[in-house]
């Protein structure tokens, strides 16, 4: 998603893992659509939007390292997905 002429990387998946997580945080660079072809572009921001909750282990992978704060955010949407609505 181009926002401001910065590239956000919006990953849509059923359950999180710590290694993907650190894989897809890990690339800056990704393949964007333009027009008929593809191009790679940076990233600025990459969020990781799960339908399970996200396990602790990526919680605290991602507070050990305070430079990804900036750069990742995750969302749990699991609540949503058991019918329980957000607080």
């Amino acid at each position: 998603m181009n926002a401001e002429g910065k590239y956000h990387h919006l990953v849509l998946i059923h359950q999180a893992y710590l290694e993907t997580f650190m894989k897809v945080v890990a690339n800056a660079h990704q393949y964007v659509r333009d027009g008929n072809s593809y191009r790679v572009k940076d990233v600025s921001c990459v969020a990781l939007i799960s339908q399970m909750s996200i396990p602790e282990g990526i919680i605290n992978f991602l507070s050990s390292k305070p430079s990804l704060l900036q750069k990742a955010a995750l969302y749990d949407m699991s609540p949503l997905f058991e019918g329980k609505g957000f607080v």
